[in-house]
């Protein structure tokens, strides 16, 4: 194969090694990596807001979200990710229960280290939840899904030039949370668990003389475990508001996918990328304010830090109107 041939004739070893690394299309296993992420994340700040839900509050909501992680793993190129989306749901009370759905739209973008390309993310997504007290405690829940529409480019090293890759694939991605909590004054401790799986779709890369990349659709979960505490502390119309909790994760935190080449599809190998977070300790501070009898407006901040070197923060801000 010509492309090959041109791979094989880096004047330098430096060079050959960037241009054999610029073949592993890692971009693609750290969009996966961080759209898992991203829906733990999701899961656990959207329990943060039904955990603490009356349900005389019960009625319509909005909700923007501005995220921006860190990813590092050794062996690897690391990367920025942002994203940032808008939810609106509407919920009811159903005898003390709170019952509601909601969906959302969003756009992500990550970059990577050297040769390591860029992806941005469209995503369209919906969920179910609810919330229902007991006399020990209260018990939520949630299970959401959601659609990302993936467009990556990278470049390959080929006799000392770049030549561009690009790709496109959809992704599906299911996640369920549960979590049950019981007050104590300002505190409440809670336990938590979930489960995420993550579909990638089929994918047929385009340029880079043979070297983009093909493969089949594949499937990776994660499931995860959450022990904390919350904290609210009111004062007339305002809520103060505050979460210490620690996960821990398994399953596939570090998923692969076997893919061939465009220009040779039967050689194949198993392509991998960023990893999710193992473990991670997160905390969030917030603040309720009731404007009127009907109407709750809120904002927050949270930030959450990792196994290896990968964190994130992110900011959230609504409004809730009850009828």
């Amino acid at each position: 194969m010509a492309a090959a041939e041109r791979l094989a004739g880096a004047p330098t070893v430096d060079e050959a090694e960037l241009a054999l690394a610029s073949l592993t299309g890692e971009v693609h296993g750290t969009a996966r990596a961080a759209a898992m992420s991203l829906a733990v994340n999701e899961a656990q700040l959207f329990g943060d807001r039904i955990a603490t839900l009356d349900a005389d509050d019960a009625g319509a909501w909005t909700q923007a979200t501005f995220l921006d992680a860190g990813f590092e793993r050794d062996g690897f190129a690391s990367a920025d990710v942002r994203h940032s989306g808008l939810a609106v749901g509407l919920d009811r009370d159903f005898g003390g229960s709170l019952v509601g759905g909601a969906i959302d739209s969003g756009r992500g973008r990550g970059t990577l280290d050297a040769l390591g390309g860029r992806y941005d993310s469209d995503r369209l997504g919906a969920s179910l939840y609810g919330r229902t007290p007991f006399s020990a405690g209260y018990l939520a829940g949630s299970v959401g899904f959601a659609r990302h529409e993936v467009e990556t480019r990278r470049a390959v090293l080929l006799d000392g030039e770049l030549s561009n890759i690009d790709g496109r694939h959809q992704d599906h991605v299911w996640s369920a949370r549960i979590e049950a909590g019981r007050a104590y004054r300002a505190f409440t401790p809670f336990v938590a668990g979930g489960l995420v799986r993550h579909r990638q779709g089929a994918m047929h890369e385009s340029g880079g003389a043979g070297l983009g990349l093909t493969a089949g659709a594949d499937t990776a979960s994660i499931h995860f475990a959450e022990i904390g505490t919350r904290f609210a502390l009111v004062r007339d119309r305002l809520t103060l508001r505050g979460v210490a909790g620690a996960r821990w994760t398994g399953g596939d935190t570090r998923p692969a996918y076997l893919a061939g080449f465009t220009g040779a599809p039967d050689v194949e190998a198993e392509i991998h990328g960023q990893r999710v977070r193992g473990r991670g300790v997160r905390g969030m501070i917030g603040a309720d304010y009731r404007s009127g009898r009907h109407t709750v407006w809120n904002l927050g901040l949270a930030g959450e830090r990792g196994t290896g070197d990968s964190d994130n923060v992110s900011v959230s801000g609504g409004v809730r109107v009850s009828f």
